[in-house]
């Protein structure tokens, strides 16, 4: 694929070809860590897209039968020479969308249909220092959580890519491919130790039953 930017940041213009593996070199203030964070924003997008479009079919599906009316009613409501109804179906027949419903599927016949990308999950990965904020983040998400309980709303400034980052990298998840299974084994043989939370729920590095907090480790 090729990235297209222009006016970002400090690159005027830029066409990226992303092929597997890529990597961007060059001078300092030259916009190599605009082209990730482009490159994040474009595959966030389209999952936020989709999670709208799913809730929105959502939403309508559940609220059809609401709108169920008598085959009385309806003969009234079309007939009627001043009815609104009779008149807001003329006006939909003429419009370039028409949106179509059905039990098993839903659709406006003009949308746009974005190729599945096949990728599950994404995160931009600037700086292992996001590390050394884990208290930081889990406080701002309890007090948000706290405020959406009482309806009350606050915004609290944070580096986003970090906390994005951070709750990416604390979610437990299975791995069934054994492929990863046998890449994370050989991790923790390279660096002789692993990562694990603790009782208080926080990321240490254990070696040979030594507890040590990351602020202490090797950032590499």
């Amino acid at each position: 694929m090729t990235l297209e930017l222009k006016n970002i940041g400090m690159i005027k213009e830029a066409n990226v070809k992303i092929d597997g593996l890529t990597v961007i070199a060059g001078k300092n203030d030259t916009g190599k860590s605009t082209v990730g964070k482009a490159l994040f924003l474009a595959y966030s997008s389209f999952s936020l897209d989709k999670n709208i479009h799913q809730n929105n079919e959502s939403h309508i599906t559940d609220n059809m039968p609401r709108f169920s009316l008598s085959s009385e009613k309806v003969k009234e409501e079309l007939f009627s020479e001043n009815s609104f109804s009779k008149k807001t179906i003329i006006k939909v027949l003429h419009e370039e969308k028409v949106f179509t419903y059905n039990q098993d599927n839903m659709y406006i016949e003009d949308s746009l249909d974005i190729r599945d990308i096949g990728i599950a999950n994404i995160a931009f990965i600037e700086t292992p220092i996001v590390w050394n904020l884990q208290k930081l983040f889990r406080s701002v998400t309890d007090i948000e959580s706290h405020l959406k309980l009482v309806g009350e709303s606050i915004e609290i400034p944070y580096p986003f890519l970090m906390k994005d980052l951070y709750f990416k990298l604390v979610t437990k998840r299975d791995y069934p491919d054994e492929r990863i299974k046998e890449f994370r084994k050989s991790i923790i043989s390279i660096i002789d130790g692993e990562f694990k939370k603790d009782e208080d729920g926080l990321f240490r590095f254990y070696r040979d039953r030594n507890k040590f907090d990351l602020i202490d480790v090797a950032t590499g």
